[in-house]
């Protein structure tokens, strides 16, 4: 049953900050992991800033976060380490460290409060559930292909933190992989990693993820931020979620062949017929709505039609799809299900419908989208979960109580850098600045302050206007919403609220600038209208954005910032628009 607090989904990001500042020793970017034995083993997983020398896990089957108990008990995080840089990100870019604490003995079908701490400073108190060691009913959901598309990653992370709430039975994300566009970049997993934050539920619950190699996750970084999982830089492995549940995961990045087969097939009869469902997951599409065949399909699918495999969950080709039943390439009711195709933020493609395995009873799609398993009493069902209407539409302005609206004149400079810090806040003499209507650039349709000597001569620019802190009463959420090419830094009253793709500085001091092209508006949430009058007090309000070119020489550059309040008319329910495919499957022996 989906509820009313769920149709009303106001906005694309849940209504608390979105991410941990990545500061310090403030833990940061938590994660949770699965690989063998998810009823009584996880792995918490979290990032600092500075590597710091004590980073421990607190963990309770109660809350204790203001109660004044202290949790019964703790762990010591048995890695820890610095992020591997890429040789030309050595010396540009500022690294962070990982921590991982591996706690065991841990009890079934149990939900366990924890909170992380490094050198005293602790996270908020978080929560999850373990797996079930018996037959009873669960959820899962499956998803891959995170990696381009920033603000439909965000958008599809805060989905995701809204369905853990909503289904108390749900306890895991198995992710397909390509999580960022390349995998040895370190500033590339930097925000894939604060986004990851957005998964964590209204309430603080975390679902574990159980993770997969893709394409784009070449290097050690993948282990690093996971654990290992499997076995360093080989990545396969049986999460044995129930007594009656399995999910084998591959790696579709090496030799499919050879020791990854063998140790396949003795999987497989391991687990066959001991389990009910019987499910695997890897990135690389072997039955694709897009792309051609993987090449691990001659190694692989012999053995899942040999040991009759249930579902086979994959990603890549950035599509939705559900294949017809196959079995000797052929439709067969007692074949392989292929789902997924990977919709967590990347930009879609049209799939290939007219491929024989997507004709009917199968389906075919295209829409960012999460698929949720349900294994209940005798039946597991599939259903595909695309983003409602308000999620994967554009964003508009005038759809939104409008504070600075996208057409608002602002003082701008342009050419030189303001002396100090004094221009991000109220009482600065702005009276010699420029005055320009949003966008401002060069090089792009959208521009409507030109701003045409910039190109090769100068690669910042300084934005300031004002508003009446009146407008924020009663404002559940307040949003700065922004298109920019390449990065920017946004300041309320002087204070910095949010920035992007830039790494660390500001003004001319700004470095680790990262390429971005200005395409759909992305949204910034500052947090509610009380919140933000308790920290900014009485009299005009002044938002400065500093924005920046990744270079002198770049083809184009574009800011154009608008702050918004929620939505003014409720988003589609539920029903109307997210569900895409929904089916069910009977165990084998009732078919």
């Amino acid at each position: 049953m989906i509820t009313a607090a769920l149709l009303l989904l106001a906005a694309a990001t849940p209504q608390h900050d979105s991410w941990t500042t990545l500061e310090g020793t403030t833990p940061a970017q938590w994660r949770l992991v699965w690989t063998a034995d998810p009823a009584h083993r996880v792995t918490v997983s979290w990032t600092t800033l500075e590597e710091g020398s004590k980073h421990v896990v607190h963990y309770d089957v109660a809350p204790r976060a203001g109660t004044g108990t202290p949790y019964a008990r703790k762990k010591t995080a048995q890695r820890n380490g610095a992020y591997t840089l890429n040789k030309g990100e050595v010396g540009k870019i500022t690294g962070a460290f990982y921590h991982h604490t591996r706690l065991k003995n841990l009890k079934p079908s149990t939900i366990y409060w924890f909170q992380i701490e490094s050198d005293g400073v602790r996270s908020p108190e978080l929560h999850f559930q373990t797996a079930p060691a018996d037959d009873r009913p669960f959820r899962l959901i499956h998803g891959g292909d995170s990696r381009t598309g920033h603000a439909a990653r965000r958008q599809v992370n805060a989905y995701i933190g809204l369905l853990a709430d909503e289904y108390p039975d749900l306890i895991a994300f198995a992710h397909g992989g390509d999580y960022i566009i390349w995998g040895e970049l370190w500033i590339h997993w930097r925000p894939w990693l604060s986004h990851h934050e957005l998964t964590t539920s209204p309430s603080g619950r975390v679902l574990p993820m159980i993770p997969t190699r893709g394409n784009h996750d070449p290097g050690p970084l993948f282990d690093e931020i996971f654990d290992d999982p499997g076995e360093p830089t080989l990545n396969y492995y049986t999460t044995d979620i129930s007594s009656k549940v399995s999910l084998i995961t591959l790696n579709s990045e090496i030799s499919a062949a050879g020791d990854q087969a063998h140790w396949l097939e003795r999987e497989l009869k391991r687990l066959r017929p001991k389990r009910r469902w019987l499910l695997t997951q890897y990135h690389r599409a072997i039955y694709p709505a897009v792309k051609e065949p993987a090449a691990m399909k001659a190694h692989w699918v012999p053995l899942f039609e040999k040991y009759d495999l249930d579902i086979a969950l994959e990603s890549d080709g950035h599509s939705v799809k559900r294949t017809v039943p196959i079995r000797a390439e052929a439709q067969d009711p007692t074949g392989v299900i292929y789902i997924g195709e990977g919709g967590l933020g990347v930009p879609q493609r049209e799939p290939k419908s007219d491929r024989w395995f997507l004709q009917e009873p199968g389906m075919s799609d295209m829409a960012h989208h999460v698929v949720m398993l349900e294994f209940g009493d005798g039946y597991m069902n599939s259903r595909l979960f695309g983003l409602p209407d308000s999620y994967a539409g554009p964003f508009t302005p005038t759809k939104h109580v409008q504070l600075i609206p996208s057409d608002a004149t602002w003082r701008y400079l342009a050419g030189s850098d303001p002396e100090g810090d004094a221009w991000r806040g109220s009482g600065f003499d702005d009276s010699g600045w420029s005055s320009g209507v949003p966008g401002f650039g060069y090089a792009d349709e959208d521009d409507v302050t030109v701003l045409e000597n910039m190109r090769s001569e100068y690669s910042r620019v300084y934005l300031r206007t004002s508003f009446d802190p009146k407008q924020l009463s009663g404002l559940s959420d307040v949003q700065l919403a922004m298109r920019y090419d390449d990065g920017f830094i946004a300041y309320l009253n002087g204070v910095e609220v949010t920035r992007s793709s830039i790494g660390s500085g500001s003004g001319p001091d700004a470095d680790e600038i990262d390429s971005h092209e200005a395409k759909e508006w992305e949204l910034f949430p500052l947090g509610s209208g009380a919140d933000l009058v308790s920290r900014l007090g009485e009299g005009p309000v002044v938002l400065a954005i500093e924005g920046h070119n990744k270079t002198k020489s770049s083809s184009d550059f574009s800011l154009a910032p608008c702050l918004v309040g929620p939505p003014l008319e409720r988003p589609p329910l539920l029903e109307e628009a997210v569900i895409l495919d929904d089916f069910t499957l009977v165990p084998r022996e009732d078919r």
